[in-house]
């Protein structure tokens, strides 16, 4: 069963939604992405699509976060059109469809009335993400790496090199983590030569550049960790059967834990 299947994509992303790619939806637990991502489209003021199923019938409703209350955990949902009210009696579905990501979750409101909605932030959503490029995900306990060598520095001919495990990766770039003592050789706009993606061979002198170095942060073991991470943009975009492999690959992998 693939991912499109297994979540019922049709009667859950919305009455008005296209159907989703496959590869660009995932399900996240991770508490700072989904704040972040909430964040940022509470700040954009991006519609909101609320809607409960009855049995009879789907009633769907426009809104927008109102406001984010993080310490007590919720989130206020207004409508959007002035004069429309909102007609709900349980539980709901909230889609919220970002500029570059969009959420998916259930929840059951913690209030209702005509005027608002109040439900607790989610602890796990679907994450659909807009992209040219389809993405996999791996993640801060990624099992996947990445081999590259850069030059130690500009006037020298030595390479270093480094493997590091891949965060996420698409036909066009890849993201990987690092620790932060080793930032020293890694500049935004210097070129790196790669030998495996998660141990594929890719074609001799594969090139990359550098495009962004950053700190992230994430929780694990209910303890706060930071980690740096690097992006780069691939030259030449990774074969279909090379992205496909890592792909099915990542499936079987989840599907053992």
């Amino acid at each position: 069963m693939g991912l499109a299947e297994k979540f019922n994509l049709d009667s859950e992303v919305g009455p008005q939604s296209n159907r989703v790619n496959a590869l660009n939806l995932r399900v996240s637990s991770e508490t700072l992405e989904i704040l972040n991502t909430l964040n940022k489209i509470y700040l954009e003021r991006t519609p909101v699509t609320l809607w409960q199923n009855t049995g009879r019938e789907r009633i769907v409703r426009i809104a927008y976060i109102r406001a984010i209350d993080y310490s007590a955990g919720k989130l206020l949902f207004a409508p959007l059109e002035k004069g429309k009210v909102f007609d709900f009696n349980g539980n709901l579905t909230v889609y919220i469809r970002g500029r570059e990501k969009s959420i998916l979750f259930k929840t059951k409101s913690e209030k209702i009335d005509t005027k608002r909605v109040i439900v607790n932030i989610p602890t796990e959503v679907r994450m659909y993400e807009m992209r040219a490029f389809p993405r996999l995900r791996f993640g801060f306990g990624s099992t996947e790496n990445i081999l590259f060598e850069i030059r130690v520095n500009q006037t020298s001919a030595k390479f270093k090199e480094f493997l590091y495990p891949i965060f996420d990766l698409s036909k066009s770039g890849v993201s990987m983590l690092f620790n932060a003592k080793e930032s020293v050789f890694f500049n935004v706009g210097e070129t790196i030569l790669i030998h495996k993606i998660a141990d594929f061979k890719v074609p001799a002198g594969m090139e990359a550049k550098i495009i962004y170095t950053k700190k992230v942060e994430f929780i694990t073991g209910g303890h706060r960790q930071s980690k740096m991470k690097i992006g780069i943009g691939l030259k030449r975009h990774l074969s279909y059967e090379v992205f496909e492999s890592i792909h099915r690959r990542s499936l079987v992998s989840s599907s053992q834990k």
